[in-house]
């Protein structure tokens, strides 16, 4: 089955935040970034996706729904991995009014 519109759409958002969740998960690790400091953008990135998605929602008009199937075998920063398990945003399939 080809996706709809709005599936690709809420997929490209999702893989680019896992895209700069990773990438900067491998620079934390890389330069020994301090636990703080981590939390902190991890946090702020979360911030940002919610907000992404939220605009999204109301551009197209349709809710949003989590994949709860979302298991990896990853073993990032714990702010990297909360942050990766939160990019699972999906299109409901109900416009919202």
């Amino acid at each position: 089955m080809e996706k709809s519109k709005e599936q690709k759409i809420y997929a490209l958002l999702n893989d680019t935040f896992k895209e700069i969740a990773l990438c900067l998960g491998g620079i934390f690790l890389t330069y020994k970034t301090d636990d703080k400091l981590i939390w902190e953008i991890a946090n702020s990135l979360e911030d940002i996706y919610y907000r992404s998605a939220d605009r999204l929602e109301s551009i197209l008009g349709s809710g949003v729904i989590f994949d709860l199937n979302n298991s990896k075998d990853l073993h990032p920063h714990p702010a990297i991995e909360g942050l990766l398990r939160i990019l699972i945003f999906k299109p409901a399939t109900k416009k919202c009014k």
